[in-house]
């Protein structure tokens, strides 16, 4: 029998981002964490920011108070979460 090495992958597969509706035209990453259900509490948010474990539209973001505009995708693993700004600046009232 040979010698086989087996390197694992680690891919993680991209979820689909569910949109979050915010305020104002921008939040911070660690606020937006929390808000958008992807961690349960700061602590856990600057836990995750801190070993890498948050992206920003693809991209390792290691800044808590990074600020988030319209558009963009912010994902752990497992979940992401795309920010959604308001119209004209305000939120409409259901």
């Amino acid at each position: 029998m040979a010698n086989v090495c087996v390197t694992a992958v680690h891919d993680r597969v991209m979820a689909a981002p569910v949109d979050v509706p915010i305020r104002d035209e921008s939040i911070r990453l660690g606020q937006f964490l929390k808000l958008a259900n992807l961690l349960d509490s700061g602590a856990e948010a600057k836990a995750y920011i801190s070993d890498g474990l948050v992206q920003v539209d693809g991209e390792v973001e290691l800044r808590r108070g990074r600020q988030l505009r319209g558009g963009e995708v912010v994902s752990v693993p497992g979940a992401a979460a795309r920010v959604v700004t308001p119209l004209g600046g305000h939120c409409e009232s259901p």
